[in-house]
């Protein structure tokens, strides 16, 4: 199976209940967790795994600077956020403490 890095799991999933098998014989993971991405890996063998590749701009929302860019992002392309979210951060910019 080639693995392409570019490809993000972005957490949506119907599954089988074939998965919760394969999540009894996973050893914990990435900070001590158990990893839902270990059992589907293990599934891809035996059943197989369809996906939806979407297009367009992903966003680290589990991490703090990602998801400030995601929500000033997002708000700026909403006609009714964009003006204040700009005047809010102009304001900011103009303040003494942020300079």
């Amino acid at each position: 199976m080639k693995i392409r890095k570019a490809i993000a799991v972005m957490g949506r999933y119907i599954l089988n209940p074939s998965i919760f098998p394969e999540l009894e014989k996973i050893e914990k993971g990435t900070g001590g967790e158990y990893q839902l991405t270990d059992a589907l890996r293990r599934l891809v063998t035996s059943e197989g795994i369809c996906a939806l590749e979407l297009e367009g701009k992903r966003f680290d929302i589990g991490d703090k600077i990602g998801y400030v860019h995601a929500v000033l992002e997002m708000s700026l392309q909403r006609e009714e956020l964009r003006l204040p979210v700009l005047n809010y951060l102009s304001d900011m910019m103009e303040r003494q403490e942020f300079k």
